[in-house]
Formats: structure tokens, sequence, C-alpha cells
């Protein structure tokens, strides 16, 4: 009995001493991080000045926040340069500064500068009350969903 007491405890320090390398554990999957939505218009209209793009990324920041998710067209409309939506209010932006940066140009480069992700938000048949939206041209009146009051 002694002797296979002692055989099983000579196995188990020989198996304990080995040298065999174990394989790491894969690092877990980073936390998921805090996305931010940025409107077009509304009380804040963040593409329409460069301090408020600026206090925009330093607010995410001190959230930290890791994505901004940036409205770039409503109703029909575009905040960046445009054939196929109706670009006035980015043409506004650039009537009062026509050698500023381009507000979503700008918003990218500050944002990836301080780590931040950007992710276009495009709401593309969401027409509001804008019924000479170009993209009607396109699809026709008939491919937009509209509720009892007619709106989309």
């Amino acid at each position: 009995m002694r002797a296979l007491f002692r055989i099983s405890l000579a196995a188990l320090l020989v198996c304990a001493c080995s040298r065999e390398e174990v394989a790491p554990v894969p690092p877990a999957a980073p936390a998921p991080g805090l996305g931010l939505w940025v409107l077009a218009e509304g009380s804040e209209r963040t593409l329409e000045s460069p301090e408020k793009i600026a206090s925009l990324i330093e607010r995410a920041v001190a959230l930290c926040a890791s994505d901004l998710f940036v409205q770039v067209h409503r109703a029909g409309r575009s905040w960046f340069p445009s054939t196929h939506a109706d670009d006035a209010p980015f043409r506004a932006l650039q009537a009062r500064d026509p050698n500023g940066a381009q507000p979503l140009s700008d918003l990218i480069a500050r944002a990836h500068e301080r780590g931040l992700r950007v992710h276009a938000w495009f709401n593309c048949l969401a027409l509001a009350s804008n019924r000479n939206a170009p993209i009607l041209r396109a699809v026709g009146r008939e491919a937009v969903l509209v509720d009892s009051r007619g709106r989309s």
C-alpha cells in the first residue's frame, strides 16, 4: 500500500513540476463603448460652428465616449456638399465663412485626434415636410411611406 502511495505521489510531483507551456488565455473582449447621438438640427446644431464641434468633442471625451453617431442628412437636406440631396444647410454654413473648414470633415478630424470614432447617420427617406427633396425625383413620391397626415 505504501509503495502505491509513493508511486502516486511521485507521479503527481512529476506532473506538477513539468515545464510544459500552458496556452495563454486570450484577452477578454473590450467593454462596449459609449456612443452619443449628434443631431443635425435641434437645440445644439453642432455642425453649425467650429466652437460647437470643439464643445461636443470635449463633452464626449469627458463622458468617456468611444463613438459619435452624427446626423448628416435629415428631411432631404444634407450637412455636406451633395448633388443628391438639398445641401442648403451646408451651403449656408459656407456662405457665412467661405474659407472655413467643412463641418463634417472638421468634426471627423477633431474626433480622431481624441480617439473617437465617427459614424455618419443618414436618414435617407425621412423627409419631414420637405416635399421638394431631390431624392423624390429619383424614386418618386410613391416610394416614401407616409402616415395618415402625409408625413414621412
